[in-house]
C-alpha cells in the first residue's frame, strides 16, 4: 500500500516559494510607485535669473533650422537702456552656439546679447556643465522672466 506523503524537502520548498511571492509583489507595486512619482514630480525649468540680468534682448522665437541656430523672432524685449539695435519681429536670426535641444518649429526663450560683430549670442548662465541655456516657451517661464527683469533696478542714463 502506496501513502501519499510529501517530503520534508518539497514541503520547505513550497513554503519557500508562498512566502516569496508577496515579497515580489511588494517590490513591484514599491517599484511602480516610485516611477510613477518620479514622472509626476519631475524638477520644473528655472530660470536662471543671472543668465537674465546679464542678457541685452531676451527673444522669444521659433526654431526654423536646429543645426544652423536660425530662429524666428516672435518676440523680444529689450533689457538694456540703449535702442541701438533694430530687432524686428518675424526677423530671422541666427543664435550660436547652436545646441542640441532644439527641434525644428519648436518655441523657446533665448537670453542673448550682441557681440562687437553683431553676431547673437546666448548669454552664458554661470553654471559649470550647462553654460548656453534657453528655455521652453511657456507662460510659467515667461512670467518668471517678466518677474526678473520687473526687480531689476533701472539705470538712469546721465
Amino acid at each position: 500500500m502506496k501513502t501519499d506523503t510529501v517530503s520534508p524537502t518539497k514541503a520547505v520548498k513550497s513554503a519557500s516559494r508562498f512566502r516569496l511571492l508577496p515579497a515580489v509583489v511588494v517590490t513591484f507595486i514599491w517599484l511602480s510607485t516610485l516611477a510613477l512619482l518620479s514622472l509626476w514630480t519631475a524638477n520644473p525649468v528655472t530660470v536662471n535669473r543671472t543668465q537674465i540680468m546679464q542678457s541685452q534682448y531676451i527673444l522669444t522665437g521659433r526654431i526654423v533650422d536646429p543645426v544652423k541656430g536660425t530662429v524666428e523672432v516672435l518676440d523680444f524685449k529689450q533689457t538694456t537702456g540703449k535702442q541701438a539695435d533694430n530687432l524686428l519681429l518675424h526677423q530671422t536670426v541666427t543664435l550660436q552656439p547652436v545646441r542640441e535641444n532644439w527641434q525644428a518649429d519648436s518655441e523657446r526663450i533665448f537670453p542673448v546679447y550682441r557681440d562687437k560683430s553683431g553676431k547673437w549670442i546666448i548669454t552664458p548662465a554661470p553654471l559649470p556643465k550647462f553654460r548656453y541655456v534657453d528655455y521652453p516657451a511657456t507662460d510659467s517661464i515667461r512670467k518668471e522672466i517678466d518677474k526678473i527683469l520687473a526687480d531689476r533696478p533701472h539705470k538712469t542714463d546721465s
